[in-house]
Formats: C-alpha cells, sequence, structure tokens
C-alpha cells in the first residue's frame, strides 16, 4: 500500500481486534469508556506519534491520504474509528476478490483463447504500451465496440491480472474509484474502471470532472496500469504516460470473421452463408457469441 510507518501501525492496530477479541477490552480500557471497543485515531496517534508532534497532525495526514483512508469504513473514520472496510479483512480471510460489480481477472485461469478478430491495430499499440512499467490506458467506443475484450486480450498476452469494476452510480463516483484502487492494491493487479463518465439530465455522457481526474489519478497501481472504459474519448491532466484509442462498432468484415469463427462447428442451411449473416445481422460481438451458443444447444 506504500504505507508510512505511521500509517502500518494504524492499520495493525485496526485489524488486531478481529484476530483476538481481547484487543476489545484492552482498547475499551486504554479510552475509558467500555462502549469504545474500535480504536480511535486518537489512540493510535497518542500510542505512536513522534516527539515533537500534535495528534491533529495525525488526523489530518490519514484523511488527506486517500489511498490510506479508503482502507476504513468512511462513516466511521468521519467520527474518528479505525474500523477497516470489509474487503480489507475478506482478502485477509482469504475470501475471492470477484463479486457483483467486481471481477478478477487473472490470465493463467483463463478458459477460452479467442482470437483477435477486429481492432488488430489498436490491440498491437495497447500490447506495446503495457510494456512501459506504469501508464494509464483509455479506451473509448460503444457498448459492443470491444472495449473489455482489448483489454483482456492485450492482459492475457501480457501474463498480467487486473480488477475490473463496474462503477453502477454516479452519485458518490470518487469513492467507488477509490476503493477500486484498494481493492486493485489487495489483488497486486492492474485496475480497469468503466462507468466513470459523469451524465447530464437527458442521460447523456458529458465526461469527467476535475475531482473525478483527480481520483483517477490517484487510483493509478504503483506499478502497473489504470484502465478507462468510456464511451467518448478523456484527457487527463498528467506526467504519467497515457496511451487514448477509440474503437468503433465492428465493420462488415470484422462481423464476418466473428460470425465464421463461433459459428466454425455449427451446420448452416445455404440460405445462412456468413456474409449474408455478417450484411443482415448487425450483433455486437456478445450477441453473435451467444447466438452461436443458442444455435449448437438446439
Amino acid at each position: 500500500f506504500s504505507l508510512s510507518g505511521f500509517e502500518t501501525k494504524c492499520l495493525i492496530l485496526a485489524l488486531s481486534r478481529f484476530f483476538d477479541e481481547k484487543y476489545e477490552k484492552l482498547f475499551a480500557y486504554l479510552q475509558d469508556d467500555i462502549t469504545k471497543k474500535i480504536p480511535t485515531v486518537s489512540l493510535a496517534a497518542a500510542l505512536f506519534m513522534e516527539k515533537n508532534t500534535e495528534s491533529w497532525e495525525y488526523a489530518f495526514r490519514i484523511r488527506e491520504n486517500r489511498r490510506f483512508s479508503g482502507l476504513f469504513v468512511p462513516e466511521d473514520l468521519s467520527e474518528g474509528r479505525l474500523a477497516p472496510v470489509p474487503e480489507v479483512m475478506e482478502f485477509l480471510t482469504g475470501h475471492a476478490i470477484s463479486s457483483g460489480d467486481v471481477e478478477l481477472y487473472l490470465p493463467e485461469e483463463e478458459k477460452t483463447d479467442e482470437p483477435l478478430l477486429a481492432h488488430k491495430e489498436e490491440a498491437l499499440r495497447l500490447g506495446n504500451f503495457l510494456e512501459l512499467p506504469r501508464g494509464i490506458c483509455a479506451l473509448a467506443g460503444l457498448k459492443g465496440s470491444g472495449r473489455h475484450f482489448q483489454v483482456k486480450y492485450a492482459l492475457k498476452q501480457a501474463g498480467r491480472s487486473c480488477v475490473f469494476l463496474q462503477i453502477r452510480s454516479a452519485g458518490d463516483l470518487e469513492k467507488s474509484i477509490l476503493r477500486g484502487a484498494m481493492l486493485a492494491t489487495l489483488a497486486g493487479s492492474d485496475l480497469c474502471l468503466c462507468g466513470i463518465e459523469s451524465q447530464n439530465e437527458e442521460g447523456e455522457n458529458t465526461g469527467i470532472g476535475p475531482e473525478t481526474e483527480q481520483a483517477l489519478l490517484e487510483a493509478v497501481p504503483r506499478d502497473g496500469f489504470l484502465f478507462l472504459l468510456t464511451e467518448k474519448p478523456v484527457h487527463l491532466h498528467t506526467e504519467l504516460p497515457v496511451l487514448g484509442l477509440s474503437l468503433s462498432l465492428p465493420p462488415i468484415p470484422d462481423r464476418l470473421e466473428l460470425f465464421r469463427y463461433f459459428f466454425r462447428e455449427i451446420p448452416l442451411q445455404e440460405e445462412f452463408s456468413f456474409p449474408a449473416m455478417a450484411t443482415r445481422f448487425h450483433f455486437l460481438p456478445s450477441q453473435i457469441r451467444q447466438a452461436a451458443d443458442e444455435t449448437r444447444g438446439l
């Protein structure tokens, strides 16, 4: 987590009560209140702060370092309590990160081996970019343009793991971004975010604001990559290397290749030739795959 010595001690202090209940009694005793079984920022400062410093300085540091403060439940932290978020405990007790809106992609566990049939030039640029030590990859395109596939294809080729987070609510966008950063740090992986764009009253994406941009820059893994999947291109003000790619929906030649691949083992009648299907059905890649799976089951 790139934590300071003080921050590391705070995290250990906060986690201790989960491994031995006697610490809850100790915290209550130290804080002179039988109900205070969770350590506080004030207690941590009293225990660990250096000489000639004030406790408010440490409280300020904790709240200003959002990568660190993101490890704790916001409501508790706002009242001075150091209560770790559930994801930290789940990770430490061996539970998988993938759940609901989160997917942990591990290339060694990838069962499918789909070939790259569209946007080959963009895939080459993305693969070359991942040879750098760190950076941001922004892929813009409509649903069905293959943004997720491009990222996973590049990750598999490079042997890199990644946390994929689908942000479903723009109500607390920055908090969701920092949650993704925390999960990627726990997994020791890259981070891919989808759903970071704000919307107007008509539901149209209006890009990202300065606060969101700041949260994104803080979320870039220390030794890895941040992938951004958006509908419109995003422009970030940073000295980090940034690769911007715009992906269009697959044209007829690419759709033809997709039909040929997914329907390669399915016997078709003459009126359902691959060129006719690619021209007639403007399916998204995922829909072509789904159609093949359903046809195979008939």
